[in-house]
């Protein structure tokens, strides 16, 4: 249950939640959230339900609204998944810890194998983890310590996890995500610039430290054809991943540019410590 692509895997299913009246009354300042118009919320949420099913032929299940649980849609926090198995999160906020019971019977009933997070000091959102279908990163920010992410390798043994240092309120997944096969889109701020650098310095799937473009301005060239990326996967039995901005997402989506950009200089090293790989088990 991934997003197509290699390594990625394909879904199946998808599972959403219904828009509660409650999302819409102030209650989701709490995470951040602008003021909501609840109508049109609706309207996208019963959009989105439409496109999943007729666009990608996806089997929908959808959840009923909770007023109780304003932030209830956000179910990406609630699970991390991978092939069979499903870690169900423990979010930071305790108020936000009883939506994970309706998605933990959605799952089961998917015949899903469950995992639960038991140790009461462990907190994780699912939006702090990133699968790129080689390995994990886990965002360590307001949301989620590093007693989850253990969890999180503790859980997913063929994998790498190594995690990554989020600054601010955001998740991992707010500052970057899967673009595609072997591309991660990254915003532009300093805390995105931050977090993919430290994923380029920890990840055993990164193999060309040149790939990492902050501004539009340093692309010089296009993938395959730039001597930096050459020279540094040539020897590299990993096959080459590519950090782009999201400003240059449209370019890859129109298909009017190179799918990725290089750039003739490396990231620095800054905050090399903070990054701490986690391995069980992993799977050469």
């Amino acid at each position: 249950m991934g997003t197509p692509g290699e390594g990625l895997g394909r879904c199946s299913h998808a599972l959403i939640r219904g828009v509660p009246e409650s999302l819409a009354s102030g209650e989701g300042a709490g995470a951040g959230l602008p003021a909501l118009d609840l109508a049109k919320a609706q309207r996208e949420h019963g959009v989105l339900g439409g496109k999943l099913r007729q666009r990608l032929g996806l089997q929908l299940l959808e959840l009923p609204p909770e007023e109780s649980l304003p932030l209830g849609p956000l179910l990406g926090d609630t699970a991390v998944i991978q092939g069979d198995t499903a870690l169900i999160t423990r979010p930071w906020s305790p108020a936000r810890r009883p939506e994970v019971d309706g998605v933990r019977k959605a799952l089961q009933d998917l015949g899903l194998r469950i995992v639960e997070m038991g140790d009461e000091n462990a907190t994780l959102d699912g939006t702090d983890v990133l699968f790129t279908g080689r390995e994990f990163f886990v965002g360590l920010s307001k949301w989620t310590n590093h007693r989850g992410a253990e969890i999180v390798a503790d859980t997913f043994r063929d994998f790498a996890v190594s995690t990554v240092p989020v600054s601010g309120s955001s998740h991992l997944r707010g500052l970057c995500g899967m673009g595609g096969p072997r591309t991660v889109v990254a915003g532009s701020s300093e805390a995105a610039q931050k977090a993919v650098r430290m994923m380029q310095l920890v990840t055993v799937s990164f193999c060309a430290p040149g790939c990492l473009v902050p501004h539009l301005s340093s692309c010089t060239a296009e993938v395959g054809t730039c001597p930096t990326a050459r020279r540094l996967c040539r020897s590299s039995l990993m096959s080459p991943w590519y950090l782009c901005p999201a400003q240059n997402w449209r370019r890859l989506e129109l298909a009017s540019a190179p799918s990725a950009w290089c750039s003739a200089h490396a990231p620095t090293a800054e905050g090399l410590d903070l990054g701490i790989p986690l391995v069980r088990n992993r799977a050469v």
